[in-house]
């Protein structure tokens, strides 16, 4: 009977933990993920300076950029839709795909090109908004 109890408290366990941070969760509002590597027609892209994606909990994605000693350059895109397995943003006229693990997305475009992400504690969702620059 103990191992039994024992048991049934281990796969409780499991399951909570592969219910709270396992497959198939959603980039959370408030989110910030850096690009670590993009892909294009099978061709690794050369990133200059260090890009930012933010799903903002104003329900805004906002793109930010790093570049050498210059400040922090943002822009505030359209509202963005998470769902199950795609991210759909107002203005792109597209959805991506994306799959997380962990700290890591892949974004995947649906005319081929591939964005690796990695969720970052800084900047901070409130520092990219900060840095829109004004047009």
């Amino acid at each position: 009977m103990k191992k039994l109890v024992s048991l049934m408290a281990l796969c409780t366990v499991l399951l909570g933990a592969v219910a709270l941070g396992g497959c198939g969760t959603k980039p959370a509002k408030g989110s910030v993920w850096k690009m670590t590597k993009a892909t294009a027609e099978g061709k690794t892209v050369p990133l200059e300076g260090v890009s930012y994606y933010c799903f903002h909990s104003d329900g805004y994605f906002y793109t930010a950029a790093k570049v050498g000693k210059l400040p922090l350059a943002a822009s505030k895109n359209g509202k963005y839709t998470i769902n199950a397995k795609t991210i759909t943003i107002e203005g792109w006229g597209t959805a991506l795909s994306y799959t997380i693990k962990g700290n890591k997305m892949t974004l995947k475009h649906p005319e081929g090109a591939t964005y690796e992400l990695e969720k970052v504690s800084a900047p901070t969702e409130d520092e990219i908004k900060k840095a829109v620059v004004k047009q």
